[in-house]
Order: structure tokens, then C-alpha cells, then sequence
């Protein structure tokens, strides 16, 4: 009896919880600390895929576009690097990150704004270099008629390789030092450039310090050359194939593994293009030449790449 009397004042002393509540505050605290991993998450996130999923790209005309970029435009040729920066990176959310317009308005606006764009391919700022020759790439990506801007285009990537470059047509051979190559035919003791040496292709001079926007700017060319081949507009490059097979045939030098793949990869898109036939057939027995190092590098991609780009130049 008087552990039954015990009994009965300990459970008046403390009642039994609901289970039922104590279950849901588990079930509540359990669903908030999912919405905060969540949150924590997407605060790691870069700015710009946090702004992606904020917001969509909204469409928008023409002109609303002129005006809104306008200020951005006018401010990339400040003194200011900072400025400058800034001014691309808006200028480059506000194209393709912001807004959404059509391919007809792409094409007009890159041939208003191709100018000052195509001038920041020489900027002291890094950053700079590289969001002009990002803006170069998404227009190359979207837009169709490349006609009026190409006269602006080439001058301007051509200024990212040394001087100097030519192709011997005679020897069927590209040379990177033409005192040396003279020399050279003038019987002096030099090795031919393509067989390597101290004046061969042991050496190599980079203009753009950064191989990132090496990459970058071959990337563009490329994706220029793989348009205008889906749009089948291909002989609008006619003008320009010389110093696109000196540019890309100078890429395979570069110690860069990537920029040296993409490069193979460009050689081989233009032997398989029925236009570009004559041309290729010009330079083939120069690019098999330069493609032969390329063989021996150390990385098998590489190597994959420069043999099927091989492939293509002999048999075209």
C-alpha cells in the first residue's frame, strides 16, 4: 500500500507529456534545419549563379537594350581600370546573363559595339582582356551575320600572336623568325625552323602573358569557325583563311596542353569543309610539318587530338 500511495505522487508530481507535440517539434526543427543547410549552400554559391537563380533573363527590344548599356559602354575606355572592370561585367550581364533578345538584334548590336570591345583585346587589366574576349564569344554564340565586324575582328586577334609569322611556300614550311629563315636558305648553319633548334620550335613567344585568355581567344575563333560552318555560310572566311591557319598553326606551339587540343580541333573543322578545300590544300603540307611535335607530347589527349587533326590535313 504504500508503495502504490508513492506511486500515485510521483505521477501527480509529473504528468505524462504529449507525445503527439513532442513529435511534431522534432518534425519542425528537423524541416528548418533542412532550409538552413539549403540556405548555407547557396550562400557558397558565386554571385553569378545566385543572380541566375534569382532571376530569369527577361525579354527585351532593341533599342531598351541600347539604352540600358549605354553608360556601361561609354565607361570601358575610362582611365580607371576599376572602372573599366566593372563596366565589362555589367556590360556582359546586361547582354547575355540579364536580358534575353533575339539573334536580328544580336547582329546589330555587335556591329555598333564590336569596335570598343575588340579594343579591350590589348588592356593592361587581365580581368579586362577577359571579359572583352568573353562578350566576343557568346555574340560569336548567338549571332548570324558576322560579315560587317570580321574587318574589325581579325586585325584585332592577330595582335595576340608575335610578329614576324609567314609561311614559306616554296619549302612548305611556316616560319617564326624571317631573318633566320633567310639565313637559313642563304646556307648558314641554322637548323630548319620546323626541326626545332634554338631559332625552332624549342622556342616559342606568347604575347598574352595569361594562358587562360589564350584559350579564351582561341575558343572564340573556333566557335566562330563552327558557326558560320552550321549556318553554311562558310566563304565569308575566305578573305581571312590565311591568318586564321597562322593563328591556329601558332596555337600548336603554345605549352598550353588545352589551348594545343582546341587548336587540332579548329585544323580538323576546317578540312572537313568542302569550302575551305583549295586553302587547306595551300597550307596542308605546312600544318602536317607543325602538327609532327605535337605527337610527342606528354598527355594522350593531346596526342589523340594532333593525330586526328593529322588525319584530316593529309587527306584533303
Amino acid at each position: 500500500t504504500n508503495i502504490d500511495e508513492v506511486w500515485e505522487a510521483m505521477n501527480a508530481n509529473q504528468p505524462i507529456r504529449n507525445i503527439s507535440f513532442v513529435a511534431k517539434n522534432k518534425k519542425v526543427t528537423k524541416v528548418s534545419s533542412q532550409k538552413c543547410v539549403t540556405n548555407i549552400e547557396k550562400s557558397k554559391m558565386p554571385k553569378s549563379q545566385q543572380q541566375a537563380i534569382i532571376s530569369a533573363p527577361k525579354s527585351i527590344s532593341y533599342a531598351d537594350i541600347k539604352t540600358s548599356i549605354s553608360r556601361d559602354l561609354n565607361s570601358i575606355g575610362d582611365e580607371n581600370p576599376i572602372i573599366r572592370k566593372k563596366s565589362l561585367q555589367r556590360l556582359y550581364n546586361s547582354l547575355f546573363v540579364e536580358h534575353l533578345i533575339g539573334e536580328e538584334e544580336y547582329d546589330e548590336l555587335f556591329n555598333d559595339i564590336c569596335k570598343p570591345i575588340l579594343k579591350r583585346f590589348i588592356d593592361p587589366v587581365e580581368k579586362c582582356r577577359e571579359l572583352a574576349h568573353s562578350i566576343c564569344l557568346k555574340f560569336f554564340n548567338n549571332c548570324q551575320n558576322f560579315v560587317p565586324i570580321l574587318g574589325y575582328y581579325f586585325p584585332a586577334l592577330m595582335q595576340q600572336i608575335p610578329s614576324g609569322i609567314g609561311y614559306d611556300s616554296d619549302m612548305k614550311i611556316f616560319i617564326s623568325d624571317m631573318a633566320a629563315h633567310e639565313a637559313y636558305k642563304r646556307g648558314k648553319a641554322v637548323d630548319r625552323q620546323d626541326r626545332g633548334g634554338t631559332a625552332g620550335i624549342l622556342t616559342h613567344q606568347v604575347v598574352e602573358l595569361s594562358e587562360e585568355i589564350r584559350f579564351l581567344s582561341c575558343k572564340a575563333l573556333v566557335s566562330l569557325i563552327k558557326r558560320v560552318i552550321v549556318l553554311q555560310c562558310s566563304p565569308i572566311l575566305h578573305p581571312y583563311f590565311q591568318e586564321i591557319v597562322m593563328y591556329l598553326q601558332t596555337q600548336l606551339k603554345d605549352p598550353f596542353p588545352d589551348l594545343k587540343v582546341i587548336a587540332c580541333e579548329a585544323l580538323e573543322s576546317l578540312a572537313k569543309v568542302s569550302d575551305f578545300e583549295t586553302g587547306m590544300k595551300f597550307f596542308s603540307v605546312g600544318l602536317v610539318r607543325a602538327l609532327l611535335p605535337v605527337l610527342r607530347h606528354r598527355h594522350a589527349k593531346v596526342r589523340l587530338a594532333a593525330v586526328s587533326a593529322l588525319h584530316f590535313c593529309m587527306v584533303v
